[in-house]
């Protein structure tokens, strides 16, 4: 009977205990907004978004940037009663989203402590607006090394041409003849989900394919020139399944090259 008692005890202990902490609810942080030209944005809409979890709630502070394209979030902390469970305690989580009308917006997948950038500069390139809460935003995603700059404005002139409705049809195959080597850049724009004016593409000796977006089109084309089955829920599922699809392609190419490059 001792025994169970003191294991009981000892599991309460582990289970629940509660003590004092300062905890940091939001970090001091700066935000400048430049357009490509390296030239301030007045007026961006601002987004510092807060992730608490156990159990996890979503909040957010917004700012506009000032003459100069600055915002400044102030710190927030306070004391907490923290309950360590077997489960853990609660943490924080941050992370960023900049609109501005007439600029493709730019959100951030939401980073711990140790790891959010409190301290960001955001280039904000020419594009379709999106609100911080649609469905379709994508969080950014970048690899320093795939910068050529031929491939780059090939890619994006292609898709450019793809919202022309005269054009689209050819851009859809044009973009298929650029070969294995335009996969990495072709992955790095797979968050366009602007809609389409031509509905459909022809793949496999004319095999008609029902597309919406730029991203579906992205997706087949992928598939095609890697020969794989990684995007072939993309077209005609959910915006979750679709942003799962792009998930796996920018994991994809992670390692595309490094094998080489040793």
């Amino acid at each position: 009977m001792k025994k169970y008692l003191v294991s009981s005890a000892v599991l309460l202990l582990m289970t629940a205990c509660t003590y004092p902490i300062y905890k940091t609810l939001q970090p001091k942080s700066m935000v400048v907004v430049l357009d490509e030209n390296k030239m301030a944005i007045k007026n961006a809409k601002v987004h510092l978004q807060t992730t608490e979890c156990m159990p996890c709630e979503k909040s957010e502070q917004i700012a506009l940037s000032n003459d100069e394209g600055i915002v400044h979030f102030d710190s927030k902390r306070e004391w907490r009663k923290e309950i360590l469970t077997i489960h853990g305690s609660q943490f924080f989580t941050w992370g960023w989203c900049v609109e501005k009308e007439g600029y493709k917006t730019i959100v951030t997948s939401d980073k711990s402590s140790d790891k959010f950038e409190s301290h960001r500069t955001f280039i904000l390139k020419k594009g379709k607006s999106l609100p911080c809460d649609s469905p379709y935003l994508v969080s950014e995603f970048k690899l320093e090394r795939f910068n050529d700059s031929r491939l780059i404005n090939r890619v994006q002139t292609l898709i450019t041409e793809m919202l022309d409705p005269n054009k689209a049809k050819n851009a859809y195959a044009k973009l298929e003849t650029l070969g294995k080597e335009s996969v990495p850049y072709i992955v790095l724009q797979m968050d366009d989900f602007r809609e389409l004016p031509v509905k459909n593409m022809s793949i496999d000796n004319n095999k008609k394919i029902e597309v919406t977006y730029v991203t579906d089109v992205l997706a087949v084309v992928l598939t095609k020139l890697m020969d794989t089955q990684l995007s072939r829920h993309i077209v005609g599922t959910n915006l979750s399944d679709k942003k799962y699809i792009i998930s796996r392609w920018r994991n994809f190419i992670r390692n595309w090259g490094l094998s080489k490059e040793k």
